[in-house]
């Protein structure tokens, strides 16, 4: 149980110094801004595909490992920029 309240202790520290911070969000707001259709093109994947709005992730289209044993939902952004990007990897 320590190491989960550890892990909610250290995500709230992030949350304040990083993504809670105005210059670090000014910094990366409307910066890099994919639609989802040059997402497509382009061939992104991950965190940047999905900041698009775009719902994949390899772990569930092509499960490995121990993926197959997990039900998680696919974090997804609409805004397609930077911001996005970090929101996506659902951290």
């Amino acid at each position: 149980m320590t190491t989960l309240n550890g892990s909610v202790h250290a995500r709230r520290c992030y949350d304040k110094l990083v993504t809670g911070n105005i210059i670090f969000r000014k910094r990366i707001e409307q910066i890099g801004e994919f639609t989802p259709d040059l997402a497509r093109r382009y061939g992104l994947t991950g965190p940047v595909l999905r900041g698009t709005g775009i719902p994949y992730d390899i772990r569930r289209a092509e499960p490995y490992s121990v993926y197959p044993e997990f039900d998680f939902e696919i974090p997804t952004e609409t805004s397609g920029d930077c911001m996005a990007s970090l929101s996506g990897t659902g951290a």
